[in-house]
């Protein structure tokens, strides 16, 4: 598993870890208190055996403000590589980030998921709709954002380079 993060599922705690490389399946598993399985997420268009799918980042947040956590995952796959899930398992948008996601974070106040890819780009997502807000490219993979106080974003690539966004894209 990578990208293991806390939450509730069906009403109990649980943890929710993504699939690494070696995978073809780029699906969520939800581990509960006890250590035992108890669902998966999956878009069903991950399973084809020619395409990477894994999970390099997930979050588990109330992104669309109606008082119940989604599960967000970041994933290295060829097309819609963020992807939002409802606490059923179902997927609730899916999109497009411009290769394949590395890092993401979350704006509470503006409800925006916030997401890096391999091809440089940073996109900003409404949490309620997945629709794309802005798009910034920065020229390289950030492998850390980071939401600082006054909303800006902190990028930070594997090189030490840091990059910081307005709330509004602008780098």
């Amino acid at each position: 598993f990578t990208a293991m993060w806390p939450g509730t599922f069906r009403g109990g705690f649980a943890l929710f870890g993504g699939t690494s490389r070696p995978s073809i399946l780029g699906y969520a598993s939800m581990l509960g208190g006890d250590g035992t399985v108890r669902g998966h997420c999956q878009r069903s268009d991950l399973t084809c055996w020619s395409m990477p799918s894994a999970m390099r980042d997930s979050l588990v947040t109330d992104i669309d403000g109606d008082g119940a956590d989604e599960l967000v995952t970041a994933l290295d796959t060829n097309c819609r590589q963020l992807v939002a899930y409802a606490t059923d398992g179902k997927v609730k948008w899916d999109l497009d980030v411009g290769g394949a996601a590395a890092a993401r974070t979350f704006d509470a106040a503006s409800r925006r998921v916030i997401c890096s890819s391999d091809a440089g780009y940073v996109v900003a997502v409404a949490g309620a709709t997945g629709r794309r807000e802005w798009c910034a490219w920065i020229g390289e993979q950030a492998q850390l954002l980071w939401l600082m106080p006054d909303r800006r974003v902190l990028a930070l690539t594997t090189r030490g380079a840091g990059w910081i966004l307005s709330a509004d894209g602008v780098v």
